[in-house]
């Protein structure tokens, strides 16, 4: 694939594809690795990631320092 390092918007929502996390399929994520759509190669890796509104998954509350 010859190096283009512009991609169009469509391209970006077409290209998304859903997916649930490993630990907690209830949350939902959609992925584009956009590095292989630019033909980076393999040793380097750019990736989209959206995550839709209120599907995050976090259940603790928030970390604190002591």
């Amino acid at each position: 694939m010859p190096f283009n390092p512009l991609i169009k918007a469509a391209d970006i929502r077409a290209g998304l594809k859903n997916s649930s996390h490993f630990l907690n399929p209830d949350v939902s994520k959609n992925t584009l690795c956009l590095s292989d759509m630019v033909g980076m190669g393999k040793d380097m890796g750019v990736h989209f990631i959206s995550l839709p509104p209120n599907k995050s998954g976090r259940t603790s509350p928030p970390l604190r320092r002591q």
